[in-house]
């Protein structure tokens, strides 16, 4: 079957990752002692990095390291610094010398395969995935940006074990279980796409997709008129207006064909 929501994913990855981190004052100085001078230039950084002045930022961040290594901090503010500028292969090496420092930061071992992935190097995006999966097999970022980038490839199969356990990790997120339903209506899983869609409906009763998924399910099982209702609903919503107004039309083609035989079939049993 094809898929149902073909413009899923594409440019969104950096705006659900970087989102965490667009104020980092959350990355304090005071988590290690490091000496005056670089905490001074950090601070000066953050300042610009607010104004979204990556460039000045990443001067000060980068004087900040230099002066003290110890400063991890600034050396993962570079890296979120290069990324806003759109270096990310410089980003990578910035948050792969972090986990160097420190192999299990959790929002250096977050934005490596983020960086990876916008410098087009998906293989290495995905092994950094797993090397983050490995030493926090507990965070939920992780599973469910693995799982975005197998959807990105179009590989769904591998994604929806991940976009499991990440809703096991954080239950009953919407975004998640979408996804989830997404997946499964591309590997032609109606059935399964259905259950998925009732958990979300009974969340958010007005959902789109979850509305299109249920139809679906109702118009592969002959249940035409129970289908338009629910695809009706789904035409009200701009993205899923036109496949919804789509199977409203074929649907009544179908019926109207089944009435016409049904006719043919009554009066064929008339002038025996």
């Amino acid at each position: 079957m094809r898929s149902l929501f073909p413009y899923i994913l594409a440019g969104t990855m950096v705006v659900l990752f970087l989102a965490p981190f667009s104020d980092i004052r959350g990355a304090q100085e005071s988590d290690v002692v490091v000496n005056r001078e670089s905490g001074d230039e950090y601070r000066d950084g953050l300042a610009l990095y607010k104004k979204n002045d990556f460039k000045g930022a990443l001067a000060h961040f980068e004087r900040a390291y230099a002066l003290d290594g110890r400063n991890i901090n600034a050396q993962f503010a570079c890296g979120l610094s290069l990324n806003g500028l759109k270096r990310y292969k410089e980003a990578a090496e910035a948050f792969a010398r972090v986990i160097e420092s420190d192999p299990a930061n959790e929002k250096a071992l977050r934005m490596l395969p983020v960086a990876l992935d916008n410098a087009g190097d998906t293989g290495s995006a995905l092994t950094a995935y797993d090397r983050g999966i490995e030493a926090l097999p507990g965070n939920f970022y992780l599973r469910y940006g693995k799982a975005l980038l197998y959807m990105k490839l179009g590989q769904q199969k591998n994604a929806l074990p991940l976009l499991k356990k990440a809703d096991e990790l954080n239950p009953g997120k919407i975004e998640v279980l979408e996804k989830i339903l997404i997946a499964y209506s591309d590997l032609g899983d109606i059935e399964n796409a259905y259950k998925t869609a009732q958990i979300i409906l009974t969340k958010d009763p007005g959902h789109a997709r979850a509305r299109v998924a249920v139809a679906d399910y109702l118009r592969f099982n002959k249940k035409y008129r129970e289908a338009i209702e629910e695809y009706t609903i789904a035409s009200k919503n701009l993205e899923t207006k036109a496949y919804a107004e789509h199977y409203i039309d074929v649907i009544r083609q179908t019926l109207e064909e089944l009435d016409i035989e049904k006719e043919f079939e009554a009066r064929q049993k008339q002038t025996r």
